[in-house]
């Protein structure tokens, strides 16, 4: 629950296909954007805890490019780091 909780606010915030592509790159499947059948067999092999640790690792990995390429967006760092790590187990 606690990951489709985090996907769906990581949709929300950079569209579903990042989201996705997050979640695949965490699950170390090819990331298509596409939540297929090799996306949902990995998602069973992989303790939830664990998936959803790594998913939140991509996003402040995501969050980092972001300021890398715009550091104008500096002043919003803390707010979206601090949402990222809310969902850490």
């Amino acid at each position: 629950m606690k990951l489709r909780s985090l996907l769906v606010d990581y949709g929300v915030l950079s569209g579903p296909f990042l989201a996705i592509q997050a979640l695949q790159r965490s699950l170390l499947v090819e990331a298509d954007g596409v939540l297929g059948p090799e996306t949902i067999a990995a998602l069973l092999v992989w303790p939830p805890a664990e998936v959803v640790n790594r998913v939140v690792a991509e996003r402040l990995k995501m969050i980092g490019r972001i300021l890398s390429k715009y550091p104008s967006q500096v002043k919003f760092a803390a707010g979206w780091i601090n949402r990222a790590c809310e969902w850490l187990s």
